[in-house]
């Protein structure tokens, strides 16, 4: 995503409700929050995807 809100893409493949990403200080990961069947877990990943 551009910094003005352009280009936006999905960058997970799950049927869960995913939001509340941010990304790490450096850049480099992005946090979120996935919820599936009552169950709210915090994955990461690489940002560079």
């Amino acid at each position: 995503m551009q910094a003005e809100g352009s280009d936006v893409r999905r960058l997970t493949r799950a049927p869960a409700k995913e939001d509340h990403g941010t990304r790490s200080p450096d850049g480099k990961r992005i946090a979120y929050q996935h919820e599936h069947q009552g169950n709210t877990d915090v994955y990461a990943m690489n940002g560079d995807k």
